[in-house]
């Protein structure tokens, strides 16, 4: 079900794509550098999964049947830089999900269930450029959420259901500072625009 190669970085890589996986098997080169697991059947992960692959670089997920992701779901992947798990059931983050990935700069979480965002979520991710939030259940944004790194170069909100009034009081000033960052995309190619993220009606002044 998984056949070993070399990406387009030469890095080591096991394709396990649609081979009926509900964990990660037993026996894999432990030198991968990119797992790729996309439409199989995993319903949970836990950090023991990837601890063999000290250089892991890339985890792919896409459309799997992940419902929730507890702390330190990836703490086994210090060197993790790529994680995709969109077109999943994920309707639950914890604050400390993604602890440990210091290194992280592409985070995929598109077409999930998710409709809370823990408050520091994003804080131990220091490195990220990208961030996909698309067609999820997310209403407001806690405040502080992007946390120390506060600007994400590449940030996809639409297709969410936004709410109005001062759940978004953050949300809405960070779009005025970091507006040319937020994008929409067909296909491969991202186009910037800030009015994607709808619903953003005019706060009326606090009393």
């Amino acid at each position: 079900g998984c056949h070993g190669d070399r990406d387009k970085d030469h890095r080591p890589r096991q394709n396990c794509t649609a081979g009926g996986f509900s964990r990660v098997p037993a026996g894999l080169d432990p030198s991968t550098e990119v797992l790729l697991f996309p439409h199989n059947l995993f319903s949970g992960l836990a950090w023991s999964s990837f601890q063999p692959f000290a250089q892991l670089y890339e985890v792919d997920l896409t459309a799997n049947q992940v419902s929730a992701l507890p702390d330190g779901s990836f703490s086994a992947c210090p060197a993790l830089t790529e994680l995709y798990l969109d077109n999943n059931a994920i309707g639950s983050l914890a604050n400390h999900t993604f602890s440990g990935l210091a290194l992280l700069k592409l985070l995929d979480l598109s077409s999930n269930r998710i409709q809370v965002l823990p408050p520091v979520l994003l804080h131990p991710l220091a490195s990220l450029d990208t961030l996909i939030l698309e067609n999820n259940q997310v209403q407001a944004v806690p405040d502080d959420w992007f946390g120390p790194k506060e600007e994400v170069p590449y940030l996809l909100l639409a297709a969410n259901p936004w709410a109005c009034g001062c759940a978004l009081r953050y949300l809405k000033a960070y779009l005025a500072e970091y507006g040319d960052n937020v994008y929409v995309r067909a296909g491969p190619t991202y186009t910037n625009n800030p009015d994607s993220v709808v619903s953003l009606l005019p706060l009326q002044p606090r009393p």
